[in-house]
């Protein structure tokens, strides 16, 4: 039924966010080449809105936010909570 297909989907859409933001979970080999790759596509957002003149979303400045300092905030604010659940 369409109730279940929704559920569905959003198990999938949350295992695959899940996915996507686990390289701090997994071994330091993996956290160790994934990290600037994800700092990299947050840089490129922040270059972005700044090239547009809009306010740069949290994390996304090259110019000021440091890898370590990021890396506490993207375990707190999306990885703990996610998992938590």
């Amino acid at each position: 039924n369409k109730c279940e297909q929704s559920d569905r989907q959003l198990v999938l859409n949350i295992m695959l966010h899940a996915a996507d933001i686990s390289y701090p979970t997994r071994d330091i080999e993996c956290y160790l080449l994934w990290a600037p790759r994800v700092m990299e596509e947050l840089y490129r957002q922040g270059d972005l809105e700044r090239s547009r003149s809009m306010p740069l979303s949290p994390m996304h400045d090259r110019e000021s936010v440091r890898l370590s300092k990021c890396q506490v905030g993207f375990i707190d604010v999306l990885v703990l909570p996610l998992f938590q659940v």
